[in-house]
């Protein structure tokens, strides 16, 4: 994370140094989804340091010239900080490799990289900020014995879940629930252009949204089980209003992709060994709007 000695050196020489850390954790976001949610956390406690240097007038000029960030990207990012300050605590080792400690921001970066400033809906931001809760203070991973009849509590806001658990999945205390909100965005190829590879990005907006709320949901639950799972049935249910000329294997695919070890790390892989049966189920006429999912562990 950013050292106090930055704020040391003379105000030019902040601005460097803070724009080339900014500019460099964007990237990585982009780049990487797998650690996505903590570079975004990392941007924007830096954007935090920054804002503190840098009058209101010159904020957002500074960030477009100098960061290749809009307004509204920085202020999500610095949300994220706030909110999920605690979230490397609850990230599997296998899932995210530990950071080199020798790891320092480029400072050729920002003169060999032209990035076009990306801008994200404000009705995405408003969103992502109130989706999830603080995360917990406190997991332990070793439970004590459980009771013959444990009691299982449901991580999902009854409230918000408008159906039925799928009768193809019994309920038992290895069944593991995860309830996304809002509608899916289909499963999208790569674009490739002369500068490389990326992500659209609405689907890349909507993967960050998921893995968040995955991550949160994940803090939460009592389970034996050690993530990422190696093998394991899955039922997905869209509900409410999702775009109903879209591939069913894209919303399907894009589900997947959150959950197996490139996003959120609850399953180790979507092939064949790995997800042996996937159920996956439409429901319409419900007042609210989201992805139930069912998993149970083989």
């Amino acid at each position: 994370m950013l050292t106090d000695s930055i704020l040391t050196l003379p105000k030019p020489a902040q601005l460097d140094q803070l724009a080339t850390r900014i500019h460099q954790e964007h990237q990585l976001c982009i780049q990487s989804p797998k650690t996505s949610l903590i570079h975004a956390c990392n941007a924007g406690a830096v954007l935090i340091k920054a804002r503190t240097v840098i009058s209101a007038t010159d904020w957002g000029n500074w960030l477009k010239t100098q960061c290749n960030l809009t307004e509204q990207t920085a202020q999500m990012y610095m949300g994220m900080a706030g909110k999920y300050s605690q979230v490397q605590d609850y990230i599997e080792q296998p899932v995210l490799p530990p950071k080199p400690e020798s790891w320092l921001p480029s400072p050729r970066l920002l003169s060999e990289l032209t990035v076009v400033p990306e801008a994200i809906a404000p009705e995405e931001i408003k969103h992502l900020e109130s989706s999830a809760e603080a995360v917990p203070q406190s997991i332990s991973l070793q439970q004590s014995p459980a009771p013959a009849t444990p009691e299982i509590e449901s991580v999902i806001d009854v409230d918000f879940t408008p159906i039925q658990a799928n009768s193809q999945l019994h309920s038992t205390a290895d069944l593991i629930r995860f309830c996304i909100p809002g509608a899916v965005v289909p499963k999208a190829r790569p674009r490739v252009t002369s500068n490389g590879t990326y992500m659209p990005n609405r689907y890349r907006e909507w993967r960050n949204r998921a893995e968040i709320e995955l991550y949160r949901q994940m803090s939460q639950l009592r389970s034996e089980h050690k993530f990422p799972l190696q093998k394991a049935a899955v039922a997905i249910r869209f509900f409410g209003n999702h775009r109903t000329n879209s591939d069913l294997d894209n919303m399907a695919g894009a589900c997947l992709d959150a959950l197996t070890l490139n996003g959120a790390g609850v399953l180790m892989d979507d092939r064949l060994s790995c997800l042996p049966r996937l159920t996956v189920e439409y429901v319409s006429g419900t007042e609210e709007t989201g992805i139930w999912i069912e998993i149970q562990p083989l």
